[in-house]
């Protein structure tokens, strides 16, 4: 199977997966596959029930022609034609009774700009990307009780009082000894200088508290000895790749998966947010929806305020 991403690539998919089903009369479920762990216990239906009873993977693998799969993963020409398709036309789409769809890119501007679904699709067409995404997720996902009852009681710790603010940053470092299989590097421990000094100068007092993320463990060990180290809350758990870290046991697996979602979902309330070059705090900032306090960390640790729309080609992503 294809490798797909994290999980910000996985939720692009859904979406786009929830759209054809509602352009094309479909019903919509959603069952995510790899890594093999229970999606309701971290996420739950919000306004739309995607809860699927019975797994229709069976089907897919004795090649039943009632099923089928659309792999559009990384396909370029997919995306770049979005705007043209007539998702009921696809073959195999014409035929099956049961399709999974797999993908994992922003189809949103391509979606706006739909010839074929131009009156369906209306409501995106005075929408930027950040703006059409964040919709889709807040329709289909809201935290599982008890992922919610863990973030109330982290909030109300961590901002006990109205003068309390949360600062936050997220260096995707990319391979690292925490994440060896990582496709490339996208940050140097050097980098993190220029952090430190951002996340120094936003955190005025011990009222400012630092949320900070990352996929390196020592980075997250280099944060805490930082000078700011004392404001430094921590939502505790492993860190791992969803994809990319299929040599762990399932248990661990699907603990990384938790703390990504609940990270994921810190980020989103942060008065301060700094992102880098990752779909998952890219679509923190998205659902976040607010240019005031958003920073982007760039190339060679050169971090700028940036607006929520305008993320996408900040950092010349597809994703």
């Amino acid at each position: 199977m294809t490798l797909c991403g994290g999980w910000a690539d996985r939720v692009k998919g859904i979406l786009l997966t929830y759209v054809i089903a509602n352009l094309t009369g479909r019903i919509f479920k959603l069952e995510i596959l790899e890594p093999p762990c229970n999606i309701l216990q971290f996420v739950i239906p919000n306004l739309v029930n995607w809860t699927l009873s019975v797994t229709l993977h069976d089907r897919m693998d004795k090649n039943v022609r009632e099923a089928c799969v659309i792999n559009e993963v990384d396909n370029v020409p997919f995306y770049n034609n979005i705007h043209f398709l007539n998702f009921t036309e696809m073959h195999p789409m014409r035929d099956a009774k049961y399709i999974y769809v797999m993908a994992n890119l922003d189809y949103s501007e391509g979606l706006s700009k739909s010839v074929t679904y131009s009156h369906q699709l209306s409501w995106m067409s005075n929408l930027n990307n950040a703006e059409i995404l964040s919709t889709l997720y807040k329709r289909i996902f809201k935290l599982s009780p008890y992922l919610q009852d863990k973030m109330n009681k982290f909030m109300t710790s961590t901002l006990p009082t109205q003068r309390h603010r949360l600062i936050c940053a997220h260096a995707r470092m990319g391979t690292n000894p925490t994440n060896p299989y990582d496709s490339v590097v996208r940050l140097h421990e050097t980098d993190l200088a220029f952090v430190w000094k951002f996340l120094s100068q936003q955190s005025e007092s011990d009222y400012d508290k630092i949320f900070f993320m990352s996929d390196s463990e020592n980075a997250v060990r280099l944060a805490n000895s930082q000078p700011f180290g004392h404001r430094i809350v921590d939502s505790g758990g492993p860190i791992n790749h969803i994809d990319k870290s299929r040599y762990l046991n399932n248990t661990q697996r699907c603990d990384g998966m938790e703390k990504v979602i609940f990270d994921q979902h810190v980020l989103m309330q942060c008065d301060v947010l700094m992102i880098s070059e990752s779909g998952l705090s890219r679509m923190a900032a998205y659902v976040r929806g607010s240019d005031e306090g958003l920073y982007c960390l760039l190339k060679k640790g050169k971090i700028v305020p940036c607006k929520v729309g305008k993320i996408k080609s900040l950092f010349k992503v597809i994703g």
